[in-house]
């Protein structure tokens, strides 16, 4: 009988709480809360089987353990920030591809972004990328869904001069009918087969081009692009190689960085994003940082342009293919390029705003002066910004260079009067396989040096 009357005095006492929080008060005839009798034995009993009793108020109740749909408990898992250890950001390619994450190179058709992707590769299985790894030969993996490997990748990587026993062809193969057959992976489905390629090949890049052909489900659709994107983000964190996905820009102007194909969640997802595009005013292309969280490059960018290279293939057989030649910081940027007015002004405002600025250098010492000095004088003469860049772009004779005064200083506009060479400029000769040709050899704005690749940069310009 005394179990029996604890065990009512303990429930009476466990209501006690929650009666009160409502306001009321449970009271005996006497008119007194639960007698000092009951307290005495409800506290022995719940000595004995503290299981009776209800949890305490700044408890929460474990909700996790049941799940009304049958799924595994979830529950929160809490780190201090003091007990994570900070570390600086590596990265594979200074200032554009960070280890560890996502890269996006987006750019239109022919714009030469798998090259100058190839040629990163090249220098690094060299242990001469310019980032954390500089002098480490790093091994890389591929997945090239638009271009044949026999006849234009190796033959690309050849040109920019890479170690090939340090670049890896990706392929996924399934049994069937107890027949092998190859395939090209597909994502998500196959993170694992690039996770155990890249330790088997010790690989510290994977470039996947072009990305949305190696994607499942629409990449239009934010679900279907998030599911892919977020098995290469831990893929890239948990092996610690940096993902490069090259991806198409669609025409039209507007801001450069909404121009990528697919969803938005691919340039979300991504850490950093460079987008590329050619000026044919110059003749060279330019790469624009358009996003980076790592760093304080966004908004920078530098030049490269496509060399011709002639490469003897294993059948004996030469052909020239792209080579990518950096030349270093420039002021000029992917959106004004994409979004430069061709045909808008006549040649006689061209040819006035040209006068202004070579007149304005002629005038000065050592014939140069600082960019915004000059377009501040420019517009105060009634010309726009982009008026005065063009003209100084389409200035021959004699040229306007814009080149950096020096390692932190501005731009600046100088007159030159006798032609100069920019950038690197190999001699003719045969190199490991590889020849280069003469300086005056053709020069082809295309990446893949084929007209049919994409027309519309074949055209002539207005004016």
């Amino acid at each position: 009988m005394r179990i029996t009357r604890v065990r009512r005095s303990a429930r009476r006492a466990r209501t006690v709480a929650p009666a009160r929080r409502r306001g009321h008060h449970r009271r005996t005839h006497r008119g007194s809360s639960v007698n000092a009798a009951d307290h005495a034995i409800v506290s022995e009993v719940l000595a004995k089987r503290p299981d009776l009793a209800r949890p305490a108020a700044t408890e929460s109740p474990d909700r996790s353990a049941a799940s009304p749909s049958g799924s595994p408990a979830r529950r929160a898992v809490l780190t201090r920030a003091s007990s994570i250890k900070s570390k600086r950001q590596r990265q594979l390619k200074r200032g554009a591809v960070p280890l560890s994450t996502l890269t996006v190179v987006a750019g239109r058709g022919g714009e030469g972004k798998s090259s100058l992707v190839l040629r990163w590769i090249a220098d690094g299985t060299r242990g001469e990328l310019d980032g954390d790894l500089f002098g480490d030969r790093i091994p890389a993996i591929i997945v090239a869904i638009e271009d044949d490997w026999p006849s234009v990748v190796v033959p690309r990587l050849k040109a920019a001069g890479a170690d090939l026993d340090l670049v890896f062809r990706v392929d996924v193969a399934t049994e069937e009918d107890g027949r092998t057959r190859e395939s090209t992976p597909t994502l998500p489905l196959d993170v694992e087969v690039f996770r155990s390629a890249s330790r088997e090949t010790g690989a510290r890049v994977l470039v996947l081009d072009p990305a949305s052909s190696v994607f499942s489900g629409d990449l239009n659709k934010r679900e279907d692009a998030r599911q892919s994107l977020d098995a290469l983000a831990s893929l890239a964190q948990d092996e610690e190689i940096a993902v490069v996905l090259i991806l198409h820009m669609s025409k039209g102007g507007g801001q450069p960085g909404d121009r990528l194909s697919g969803s938005h969640a691919l340039r979300d997802a991504a850490r950093s994003v460079l987008l590329v595009a050619s000026d044919d005013g110059e003749g060279d292309r330019v790469v624009s940082v358009d996003k980076s969280n790592y760093g304080a490059s966004v908004g920078s960018s530098f030049a490269f342009r496509l060399d011709p290279v002639t490469v003897t293939a294993d059948d004996g057989r030469t052909m020239e293919v792209p080579a990518a030649v950096e030349l270093g910081a420039t002021d000029r940027s992917v959106g004004e390029l994409m979004n430069r007015p061709w045909g808008d002004d006549d040649s006689d405002d061209r040819s006035a705003a040209a006068g202004f600025v070579i007149d304005y250098l002629t005038d000065l010492p050592g014939c140069e002066a600082n960019a915004a000095d000059v377009l501040r004088a420019g517009r105060a003469a009634g010309f726009s910004e982009t008026e005065l860049k063009n003209a100084r772009r389409r200035s021959k004779s004699p040229r306007v260079e814009s080149r950096k005064s020096g390692l932190r200083a501005g731009w600046v506009w100088g007159l030159a009067f006798e032609d100069s060479t920019e950038g690197v400029t190999s001699s003719p000769g045969i190199i490991e396989g590889v020849t280069l040709p003469a300086p005056d050899a053709f020069v082809t704005p295309s990446d893949t040096f084929a007209p049919e690749a994409d027309p519309a940069l074949f055209e002539e310009m207005p004016g």
